[in-house]
């Protein structure tokens, strides 16, 4: 745990996610932001944090249709709330699997709630949905609700199958949905003519799919996802029987240029065979010790040291002075390699080696110039000026492929990783190299092409203003179902005036170093647009802060920290790279009001109201708490106080034996003293 001050409260979310390449569960550590940015809190921060973060999300539900669907009694929560408050979350954690806690808005509990009746208001329901009792308690006061509720609820809690069952199904989907960032469903194209699928395999090997065969089957899905942008395998399905390759039932693979290589009933098979077909050409294949490693890296940079320049160099005609090597056990480079090859020779003219190894010593040595402890690895090489050499010597520098970052070593996550080093080393390149994987790419990205200029705005880094706009002006709103991701900022112009300028400004930065990634980047007002930020489980005591949104997925992940530049980035490369685990949205996105002018807004009195109104509602929560630690409190101060009187009383007796016993010594001495002198006397008359 790596912990930079204290103190520092941390905490473990009672949900936990499925890691989809080892297999094994994780529950994600929360920080609690607002002592990591000021070092003080109030408890209602505390507390709100703690039911935002740390609480199941799914414990109360919304809806009149769930009411039926369980087996345990149902009590209802009317309001006009669009989030669940602290004090509902932490009443529905106590009842778990004895009762459960329904939220309903006005209009779904027309029958049992009259126009004119108070909300919020909590009522016990039966499986038709008529009212048997309403809570006429305070529902500020915890304990009063929590024992109306155990009149309510079972005597022993009762597994919910049904629930297991949908959650477990829910991770699956998502570890299916793991192999791209983009999400593992690749929708093929349907060809009509002859014309449109000579086409298609006149560019690249083809995977032709039976007549109407949609969606592709998972397995065959999440390879082409993953090569998609490469431009050397596209997959296409027929709409109707138009040649002989069109049927019902068959499975084709296609070389590029139309070479029929496969028929069969198989998806997995045909797909097998188009990948075999990609060319190896692309990849150098090096071996035999250091001297041909050292003898690839200096080619591949040779173009840049010929020109005179390394780093900052915006001649396009020149190509990076970089390359990536393999190191790998097999002789056969993976499809992945093979298309990350042939994808970076033909936009950049950029090299990548595999170094085949065969467990000699020379391998040894080879291993250890890395720093390499095990294969396969990935090494990515630059060449850069010699720091104390004269102008003009070239050193190498090197970056190992960082699974942590990037995730398995896929097509995708190999152009991120070059794209992460160019957009240091050369910005231009790694400019040239997004336009090209977005002009190669079908299904997902294809779809969402040149055609919306203001979202390939987006793309090159700009960070669009969405509070005159809204989402759909970077195709991340609720009718775009979009493949792409969403990099949006939450800021607040008023309330933190004072850094307002600051923090845009920082997010213009992450949104042009991160202009390669598969983001769409813009910002909004979450003071002004409440709703929305509420929405992504943002309140203003959050801001601010970034939320990656996937609109096709319908889910997110919101970023907590600093923020910082830094540490931005390092958030929006963990989701995409899977590092990162993200939650559904639990209901529509707000629209963004448009008409809504955010810099006349004269105070935060929406958002004061909304804290004011969360904080009254929390402050029964946890009372038990505070209660006993204030009566331990008084407890030990009590008890000081008597120790600090029984040690004063017996200073004081301590003191008074000590005078006594100074007395009795100095009476003593006087009556010694008398007895000598008269000695003295008589022993003088005698004489």
């Amino acid at each position: 745990m790596n912990i930079g001050q204290v103190p520092m409260i941390f905490g473990h979310s009672s949900e936990s996610s499925t890691n989809p390449y080892t297999g094994k569960p994780n529950r994600e550590m929360k920080v609690f932001a607002e002592l990591f940015k000021t070092g003080i809190f109030k408890p209602s921060d505390l507390k709100r944090w703690v039911s935002t973060t740390l609480l199941p999300k799914d414990l109360v539900k919304r809806g009149s249709e769930v009411i039926s669907s369980s087996p345990l009694p149902t009590v209802a929560l009317i309001t006009e709330r669009s989030t669940t408050s602290a004090l509902t979350k932490s009443l529905a954690v106590a009842m778990r699997d004895r009762l459960q806690i329904v939220e309903l808005s006005p209009g779904e509990a027309e029958t049992f709630a009259d126009a004119d009746d108070e909300l919020p208001k909590l009522v016990a329901l039966s499986k038709d949905s008529t009212e048997i009792e309403t809570y006429g308690g305070s529902l500020k006061s915890r304990n009063e609700i929590l024992t109306w509720l155990e009149s309510k609820a079972l005597s022993e809690a009762i597994s919910q199958t049904d629930t297991a069952n949908d959650k477990d199904q829910s991770q699956k989907d998502d570890i299916e949905d793991s192999g791209s960032v983009y999400g593992s469903t690749y929708v093929a194209p349907s060809v009509t003519t002859a014309a449109e699928l000579g086409n298609l395999w006149s560019r690249s090997a083809l995977l032709l799919a039976p007549v109407n065969a949609k969606p592709v089957p998972t397995d065959v899905s999440r390879l082409l996802a993953g090569l998609d942008g490469s431009g050397l395998v596209r997959a296409a399905s027929c709409d109707v029987e138009f040649t002989d390759h069109c049927d019902a039932k068959y499975w084709r693979a296609f070389a590029t240029g139309g070479t029929l290589l496969l028929k069969t009933e198989s998806s997995k098979e045909a797909l097998d065979a188009v990948v075999d077909s990609i060319s190896v050409n692309d990849v150098i294949i090096l071996g035999d010790g250091p001297a041909s490693t050292e003898e690839f890296m200096q080619r591949a940079i040779e173009p840049a040291i010929a020109k005179g320049t390394l780093q900052a160099n915006d001649d396009e005609n020149v190509p990076p002075a970089m390359g990536i090597l393999i190191f790998s056990n097999s002789e056969q480079p993976s499809v992945h390699v093979r298309a990350l090859a042939t994808t970076l020779r033909a936009s950049l003219d950029v090299s990548v080696g595999q170094y085949v190894l065969s467990s000699n010593a020379q391998d040894a040595q080879v291993l250890e110039r890395f720093g390499i402890s095990k294969a396969p690895a990935i090494i990515a090489f630059h060449g850069q000026q010699a720091e104390d050499g004269p102008r003009g010597q070239v050193q190498l520098g090197l970056a190992p492929y960082d699974r942590r970052q990037f995730g398995p070593p896929t097509f995708r996550s190999l152009i991120t990783f070059s794209q992460v080093l160019l957009q240091q080393l050369k910005p231009s390149a790694a400019e040239k190299l997004a336009n090209f994987v977005i002009e190669e790419a079908t299904g997902f990205l294809n779809s969402r092409k040149s055609s919306d200029k203001s979202m390939r705005k987006a793309k090159n880094g700009e960070l669009v203003d969405l509070n005159s706009v809204g989402l759909d002006a970077i195709g991340c709103g609720e009718a775009d179902g979009a493949s792409q991701l969403c990099a949006i900022f939450l800021l607040d112009q008023i309330g933190r005036s004072e850094t307002f300028v600051a923090e845009l400004a920082i997010a213009k930065d992450v949104a042009l170093a991160e202009a390669t990634a598969p983001y769409s980047f813009g910002w909004f007002d979450g003071q002004c647009h409440l709703d929305l930020a509420l929405a992504f489980d943002i309140d203003p005591m959050k801001l601010p802060t970034v939320v990656a949104y996937a609109p096709k997925k319908k889910r997110f992940a919101a970023y907590v920290g600093r923020f910082d530049a830094k540490d931005l980035k390092s958030f929006l490369r963990g989701v995409v790279s899977g590092r990162l685990t993200t939650a559904p949205i639990r209901s529509a996105l707000p629209s963004i009001e448009t008409s809504k002018d955010c810099t006349a807004t004269t105070g935060n009195t929406d958002a004061d109201a909304t804290l004011v109104e969360d904080t009254e509602e929390l402050d029964d929560f946890m009372a038990e708490i505070l209660a006993e630690e204030a009566a331990r409190k008084e407890q030990l101060e009590a008890e000081a106080n008597a120790e600090l009187e029984r040690i004063a009383e017996e200073r004081r007796l301590e003191a008074e034996q000590a005078k006594l016993e100074a007395q009795q010594q100095s009476t003593i001495k006087k009556k010694s003293s008398k007895k000598k002198k008269k000695k003295s006397k008589k022993t003088s008359s005698d004489l």
